[in-house]
């Protein structure tokens, strides 16, 4: 079994809450079921977006489809409709995952879990406009980030 400390934040209440987690070795949880959130993926590493693919399949989770750029994620958004969007900060040709995230929020009123290794204090006072679940830090394993969003699944209501 792993356990897992993960912060939450929510719309009312922006401060990150802890939670703890507890799931195997596959990322099942003893506490919350992952639903069927539809989510999509933005990220420019072609093999972290293929890991986080599997990862996705392998929790129960329906992957909409993955975008590189911020042409691609309004794009799939618009077409697909996800119930959230896994954001990297850094994507290809330069694009800013945060205003990417912003425009998200503001075109469709999505939230975004951000997956990045950049996530030191200024790039989180940057995006507090895009109202985020949450941020998990790279690297993380599958199972990190199927807790993170077992957690998210419970704290947006989802069955």
């Amino acid at each position: 079994m792993i356990h897992a400390e993960i912060l939450i934040t929510t719309p009312a209440d922006p401060r990150p809450v802890r939670a703890l987690a507890q799931t195997d070795d596959k990322g099942s949880s003893d506490t919350v079921g992952p639903g069927k959130l539809s989510v999509m993926v933005v990220e420019d590493e072609w093999i972290v977006s293929m890991e986080i693919e599997a990862a996705l399949e392998e929790g129960g989770y329906d992957c909409v489809g993955v975008a590189s750029t911020a042409r691609e994620a309004l794009a799939l958004a618009g077409s697909a409709r996800p119930d959230l969007v896994l954001m990297d900060i850094r994507l290809k040709g330069n694009d800013d995952g945060v205003e990417v995230a912003k425009e998200l929020r503001n075109r469709f009123g999505l939230r975004c879990l951000f997956i990045s290794a950049h996530a030191d204090g200024a790039t989180k006072e940057r995006a507090a406009g895009a109202d985020p679940l949450g941020w998990l830090p790279k690297p993380f394993s599958a199972p990190q980030l199927l807790q993170m969003l077992a957690a998210v699944n419970s704290e947006l209501g989802q069955k």
